[in-house]
């Protein structure tokens, strides 16, 4: 005779809090710098741990399924590539005529916008760009494409646009107040930016104003971050939280 396990059912809903506490406590992204280092960076903190070279510079990062990607940086090749987690290697998808200058993504699909500031959605199966259309953001130094949001951010200077994804236009959210950003990303419900100018470090832009209110500075590398995205698979504090709620459970219907 089957019993309804109700101890599961009460511990469930815990280790989902758990699961959502370990991750606001030690927010942790993957990282590219504009010298081609890849590694995690501690967006708490702004610690930098390297895990190799991608051998060439990024134009950023995007996430899609479990896959992280990113494309080649202001090269006429326009190449499209995986990155390989564990050891920075990259594989390329494929190559177009198009400049990149910044690649991102939303929760449902990756972004890369040119030179001439046009916006392109990514197949994440083929790499092969589909043009959008013009992001109408003005010219600048420096900017900055989001990932793991619904929204699609993107920084041109000092200001913090959103990106319509159906035809590429932006809409202005507002000035950071005088720093300018090379990398977006949001973890629970926080945007954290990756400011490039007037230094390196990790900040944190208000979605609905642009406002940054200013973090650390970056330490352990000595570059500028061109692209965040999330690990894939969770960090390892959460798998071992997870097995152990799992171990209680199994114990206890027993």
């Amino acid at each position: 005779m089957r019993h309804f396990n109700y101890t599961a059912l009460f511990l469930a809903p815990l280790f989902l809090l758990a699961v959502q506490a370990a991750r606001a406590a030690d927010p942790t992204a993957f990282m590219s710098t504009g010298n081609g280092e890849f590694g995690t960076l501690d967006l708490s903190t702004a610690v930098f741990t390297d895990i190799g070279s991608m051998g060439q510079t990024g134009a950023g990062l995007g996430v899609y399924g479990d896959t992280l990607y990113t494309s080649s940086y202001k090269n006429t090749t326009g190449t499209v590539y995986t990155v390989n987690t564990a050891t920075a290697a990259l594989t390329p998808l494929a190559t177009s005529s198009i400049d990149f200058y910044d690649f991102g993504s939303t929760l449902n699909g990756l972004y890369a916008f040119d030179t001439q500031l046009n916006l392109y959605s990514i197949n994440p199966t083929t790499g092969v760009p589909t043009l959008l259309g013009p992001t109408g953001a003005p010219f600048s130094s420096w900017y900055g494409l989001s990932t793991n949001s619904g929204t699609l951010y993107m920084t041109s200077g000092t200001n913090l646009y959103e990106l319509n994804t159906t035809t590429g236009y932006s809409t202005l959210v507002g000035g950071t107040g005088g720093t300018q950003y090379g990398a977006l990303i949001t973890v629970d419900g926080s945007l954290y930016a990756g400011e490039v100018s007037p230094a390196n470090g990790v900040d944190i832009l208000n979605p609905s104003t642009g406002a940054a209110t200013l973090g650390p500075p970056l330490t352990g590398v000595n570059s500028n971050i061109y692209g965040l995205a999330l690990p894939v698979p969770e960090p390892a504090s959460l798998t071992v939280l997870g097995l152990g709620t799992i171990g209680v459970l199994a114990r206890r219907r027993r």
